[in-house]
């Protein structure tokens, strides 16, 4: 049965979902417009060892940055580092696994930058930010692309002109095109995003930090991206896997959406087949 609660840390909250009774925690964070519940079905074969913790993101759900604007102030990375601490400490556990996926991935790579310590394993899916997007970079990092980001969404009929122009002559191709459509086809989804991606922008993959914390810490990390991904190209995972012998990169016969029951039941399969290893040793 799926449980809902809340948390509150220096005018951050976030609203989440929690199921499963076993004393390990499993941090599960979500993809951009996605929701706590996409983990559901997933995780349903994970052992029974694993309590489930999944939030809503910020700008997702009734989690809440409070009063503050995400263009001005976006999240810190010394005060998502604390957030963090403090949200594992209020779940009465020492350490979690983290679960991420897409945007959600991109939180979970900067939580093993900061609190590795803290972390048990990790489990990325098509992470967001595993190579820096020269159009994210300029719509998000200076005041000046932030006033862009704005006046496309005011005149959104411009941009998708542009997009469905892109496409015509093969700059984006139709899986792209139809997926970012999707992501932004009401004024409602597109302040999300705006507020979203500006608020988050600090959020980064820093791989001389990252590459350290894999050589100081046991830190068993695998990397999941879809064969036919158009949004996190199979290649990208280089970023990571590239780091440390800790870091699995698999390949799924998947696009970039791949949180269905199937694939939930291949991957979590070899957990029961490493612990099962384990107590035989």
């Amino acid at each position: 049965m799926v449980r809902r609660a809340g948390f509150e840390f220096n005018g951050l909250s976030w609203d989440y979902a929690e199921w499963g009774q076993g004393s390990s925690v499993l941090l599960c964070l979500h993809g951009f417009g996605r929701s706590p519940e996409d983990f559901v079905e997933f995780t349903a074969s994970l052992p029974d060892r694993y309590r489930m913790v999944a939030p809503s993101l910020f700008f997702h759900g009734a989690s809440s940055v409070g009063s503050r604007l995400s263009a001005e102030e976006p999240l810190r990375t010394a005060e998502w580092e604390a957030f963090l601490r403090a949200f594992i400490a209020h779940l009465g556990v020492e350490q979690v696994s983290l679960l991420g996926y897409s945007l959600g991935g991109r939180l979970a790579i900067s939580a093993l930058q900061l609190i590795p310590e803290k972390i048990e394993r990790a489990w990325l899916f098509a992470p967001d930010g595993l190579l820096a997007n020269k159009w994210y970079k300029f719509l998000t990092q200076s005041r000046f692309g932030r006033s862009v980001f704005r006046w496309f969404i005011r005149h959104d009929a411009w941009y998708f002109k542009l997009l469905g122009g892109a496409r015509r002559i093969g700059l984006v191709s139709a899986k792209l095109h139809d997926f970012i459509r999707g992501q932004i086809a009401t004024r409602e989804q597109q302040w999300q995003i705006y507020h979203t991606w500006t608020f988050l922008r600090l959020m980064k993959l820093d791989r001389p930090r990252l590459r350290k914390v894999l050589h100081t810490h046991a830190l068993p990390i695998d990397l999941y991206v879809g064969r036919h991904d158009r949004v996190i190209k199979p290649h990208f995972s280089r970023r990571l896997s590239a780091l440390s012998h800790q870091v699995t990169a698999h390949t799924l016969e998947t696009g970039h959406g791949m949180l269905t029951k199937d694939v939930g039941e291949t991957v979590f399969k070899r957990v029961e087949q490493v612990v099962d290893n384990r107590q035989s040793d």
